[in-house]
């Protein structure tokens, strides 16, 4: 018996229209999950030549997105992803992703080579998926010139021997391309508690038709709308309220981190003058200092100078006294000998 395995993907328009409005909203591109419920079935099949078959074919329902905003909240640079982060964004839901999704504006659906690392991190880190249970979804938007017309893309891929390929993902919608008519069978089976809640509480009689059927779930299931809609804009206000508080709080972080680098700048600036303030009165003191050593050099070659101008008087002073003494000695002499020599006499 031969068996044969398929998995397919599809996705319903509310969830696409949901995922393009969270693309939309945000003002930079953006990175999410995409959450998925998961269908099995076998079929038997006989071929031509009478041999029995089994065809295991698992469709894959995309109802809802999880959308992150920068890859890097739980990825690096490179694309490499802290699973501790991860597990802390996906929580319960873990379990039920079936893909991840590439928001770019103006960009051409393709990944880039941190987009293709970044998958390979995420099949690693999500043991329940393989390459063919886990999409990737690129998608795109661009508009005119005058903004009248938004225009939206996207495109679903696998990642297959090292390479992505485009698959087919078609969408769910309520009417039957047939007969026009309104679907009377699903292909899966609801796993919505709310739902299952209200649709067993009327005890309906499935056999009766679809159209009664859709009569008595209107009520109760607009009456559960209202009440979650209430719920969801509670939530909503109070999400967008920690978000005002979370600014608040980073804008007095910024003005309080500026004002202490203004201040100790200021600190900086006034110890420098200080410095630069004693440094100069130091130098100064300095400079006196040497001047008064200087004058005191000063006069003491003038002492000296003048001891030894002494001296040098002196000196002098007692020569000149030696000269006349011998001078007035040598006089002496001479007159001695001019009064022993005889007289001449004349003849």
């Amino acid at each position: 018996m031969a068996t044969e395995s398929e998995i397919t993907f599809k996705i319903s328009g509310s969830a696409l229209s949901f995922l393009y409005y969270e693309c939309d909203k945000s003002r930079m591109d953006q990175v999410g999950f995409l959450i998925g419920e998961k269908h099995s079935y076998v079929t038997k099949t006989i071929s031509d030549s009478e041999m029995n078959g089994e065809k295991n074919e698992t469709i894959i329902n995309i109802i809802a997105s999880l959308p992150v905003g920068s890859p890097f909240t739980f990825c690096d640079n490179v694309g490499r992803i802290n699973r501790i982060k991860l597990k802390e964004i996906l929580g319960p839901l873990e379990k039920d992703v079936c893909g991840w999704y590439i928001f770019k504006r103006n960009a051409v659906l393709n990944p880039l080579l941190r987009g293709t690392i970044l998958h390979r991190e995420l099949m690693t880190a999500m043991p329940h998926v393989t390459s063919q249970s886990f999409a990737l979804c690129c998608i795109g938007s661009d508009t005119t010139i005058s903004k009248s017309t938004h225009r939206y893309r996207h495109v679903f891929l696998l990642y297959e021997n090292r390479n992505f390929e485009p698959i087919s993902v078609p969408i769910v919608n309520l009417g039957q391309s047939q007969d026009g008519g309104y679907r009377t069978n699903s292909a899966t089976t609801s796993t919505n508690s709310s739902f299952n809640n209200i649709v067993s509480s009327l005890n309906l009689d499935i056999t009766s038709g679809g159209l009664s059927i859709m009569k008595a779930l209107q009520i109760p299931l607009q009456e559960k709308i209202m009440e979650t809609a209430v719920k969801v804009q509670q939530y909503d206000q109070r999400a967008q309220q920690l978000v005002n508080e979370i600014e608040e709080l980073k804008h007095n972080y910024f003005t309080r981190k500026q004002h202490n680098q203004s201040k100790t700048g200021k600190m900086l600036n006034e110890s420098n003058d200080s410095e630069k303030k004693h440094k100069i009165n130091k130098e100064n003191e300095n400079d006196f200092n040497e001047g008064n050593i200087e004058e005191k050099n000063e006069k003491k070659e003038d002492t000296d100078r003048g001891d030894s101008e002494e001296i040098i008087f002196s000196s002098k002073k007692e020569k000149l006294t030696t000269d006349i003494t011998g001078y007035s000695k040598c006089s002496e002499d001479i007159i001695i000998e001019e009064s022993n020599s005889p007289k001449s006499v004349d003849y």
